[in-house]
């Protein structure tokens, strides 16, 4: 750009385009100065100067592309800003599924705010958590598993989830969704009944998911061999007695 060939723009630069808010021209190269001829262009974002574009060249010829520098700056500004929003909304949304699966204190504010945040509200509707396990098994790499995983979570459409560190992912979706969640994920296990095992838990309100995911820690648990799926209510016996010491199964069993 036409400022300095090294270290800090010279005042009649890109600094007194920042100062003055307004395209500074440079006629002519200034080598005591540190300057070349073209223009330095301040972009403001939000009502501020955030930086300033500097364009070699002719000033009458370089001035016909400044239209086309700042809109394509305040795009690029515009998309990190977008992104910085939606890293944001994610961390947010991890931590609030985290935290209620694991029975942790949470102001309503947070609660309310996030739900908004992924257009959700909560009415004392029941939900329900999903623990999805992944494991590695020869030919189904991790990375083909989240992003079946992520397939369905678009699919589910109205669901917060969260992935916790080496394998595993929780889904809350709310009780008015199940018939719909379950086919999904169902279907979802058969197609990797080796790589995936999914429990869904019981229903609860919101503030109570760690009972939930209990439960579904328990389906998980209970699971016979040669299953990889299954939904509280549906457990029965299997249910009863993952939820037992293996030894007094063993011998109620017996009887």
């Amino acid at each position: 750009h036409p400022g300095p060939r090294g270290g800090g723009a010279p005042q009649g630069g890109g600094h007194g385009a920042a100062r003055s808010g307004q395209i500074v021209t440079i006629q002519k190269d200034d080598p005591a100065r540190e300057l070349r001829h073209g223009i330095n262009m301040p972009i403001r974002f939000h009502g501020k100067i955030v930086a300033v574009v500097g364009i070699t060249g002719l000033p009458a010829e370089v001035r016909r592309y400044a239209d086309l520098a700042q809109r394509l700056t305040l795009l690029l500004l515009r998309e990190q800003e977008m992104d910085a929003r939606t890293y944001d909304v994610r961390a947010q949304t991890s931590h609030l599924v985290r935290a209620l699966t694991e029975g942790e204190s949470l102001s309503p504010e947070f609660v309310e705010a996030v739900l908004q945040k992924n257009g959700l509200t909560d009415q004392g509707d029941s939900w329900r958590t999903v623990v999805i396990r992944m494991k590695t098994v020869s030919g189904k790499p991790l990375m083909e598993l989240e992003y079946a995983i992520q397939g369905v979570i678009e699919r589910l459409g109205k669901v917060l989830f969260t992935f916790l560190y080496p394998g595993e992912f929780r889904l809350l979706f709310r009780e008015a969704d199940f018939a719909r969640g379950t086919a999904l994920l169902s279907e979802l296990a058969a197609r990797y009944p080796e790589a995936l095992r999914l429990g869904i838990g019981s229903a609860r309100r919101l503030l109570r998911q760690d009972r939930s995911c209990k439960a579904a820690r328990l389906v998980l648990q209970s699971l016979e061999p040669g299953r990889n799926y299954g939904v509280y209510e549906s457990m029965g016996l299997e249910l009863l007695l993952g939820s037992v010491a293996p030894t007094a199964g063993e011998l109620y069993l017996k009887k």
